[in-house]
């Protein structure tokens, strides 16, 4: 009688310990074992271009984002008290994988988020819909920009850096005879100038074009206090 007594405690004991990952693996809703974690890694994603390389990675950026925008991070207690412990409870079975066009994050070989090819080396205007085109390009050119501290993280409130950028970026567009019709994706990092975003993009950073506008974001980023831009210009025709 005591050894079965003994053995149900263990028994029980083993069921609580490994509860959250059987709930998971009989659930078919994601959301529901890790609520908001599709919302808070599509927010990373947008900001950074790229997935987390690890769950601290995503915890910090969470706690960062939270304190510019708490409203929009209604959900922050809830990733702090179920979703977050959950992962780390399954942390050697996570898995963080980044590459050009995609971010996936693998509980296992069960995929728990995936980007779905909207990391912008995934983007091709050409694509696009002809009537959405011009919208996209425009929408691309003014408003889809990122920066990153000395430190590496995102800046999340860049709005007055856009309109100075966008300002230098139209007098350079009418300098030069630029192709409105395509974009190129462009990084520039105050230690390695200027180059393409996406190797599929081929850019010569020694024509004047390209030069010009390596000169302003350098003024800009000693100005702002940022070790790197992301941004989209207008192709050369």
């Amino acid at each position: 009688m005591k050894v079965n007594k003994i053995f149900i405690i263990v028994a029980i004991s083993i069921l609580i310990l490994h509860f959250p990952l059987m709930v998971y693996s009989k659930s078919t809703n994601i959301r529901t074992v890790f609520p908001y974690l599709a919302d808070i890694l599509d927010s990373y994603c947008s900001y950074y271009l790229t997935g987390p390389n690890n769950l601290k990675e995503l915890e910090d950026f969470t706690d960062d984002m939270y304190e510019i925008f708490p409203d929009e991070l209604f959900y922050y207690n809830i990733l702090k008290i179920k979703t977050f412990p959950m992962l780390e409870q399954n942390i050697d079975d996570l898995y963080f994988v980044n590459n050009t066009c995609l971010f996936n994050l693998r509980l296992k070989e069960t995929i728990l988020y995936s980007s779905d090819d909207t990391l912008p080396c995934c983007f091709d205007i050409n694509l696009a819909y002809p009537e959405e085109r011009l919208a996209i390009i425009i929408k691309k050119i003014r408003y889809s920009m990122y920066a990153f501290d000395q430190a590496g993280k995102c800046i999340f409130k860049i709005q007055q850096l856009q309109e100075k950028v966008y300002s230098e970026m139209k007098n350079i567009y009418i300098e030069y005879n630029v192709n409105k019709q395509n974009i190129v994706l462009l990084e520039f990092n105050t230690d390695k100038g200027l180059s393409a975003y996406c190797k599929k993009d081929r850019i010569n950073c020694d024509n004047a074009y390209f030069g010009k506008i390596g000169d302003v974001l350098e003024l800009v980023c000693e100005e702002y206090k940022i070790k790197k831009m992301i941004f989209y210009v207008f192709s050369l025709l």
